[in-house]
């Protein structure tokens, strides 16, 4: 999977991808920094129709590059 994600990223060729993470070939975590808006929605369009991808999600970092939040294509139910 992860060189499938490799090759769109290098075809896509409109970003910047500072780092690649494959985790343990399931899950694939790309650093991309200073990308514009319409660039980073149409990388996100040539992965979903890439065959083995099943989602695609943007996970948001502040500045110290802590995680400050993220979507989900789960439905999280809270039982209160």
């Amino acid at each position: 999977m992860a060189r499938g994600v490799k090759s769109v990223v290098q075809r896509e060729g409109s970003v910047n991808v500072k780092n690649f993470y494959d985790l343990n070939n399931q899950l694939v975590m790309l650093d991309i920094q200073g990308a514009k808006k319409e660039n980073l929605l149409n990388l996100r369009k040539q992965l979903n129709i890439k065959e083995g991808i099943l989602y695609t999600s943007p996970v948001l970092l502040d500045e110290a590059g802590r995680e400050v939040g993220g979507y989900t294509n789960q439905v999280i139910k809270l039982a209160l």
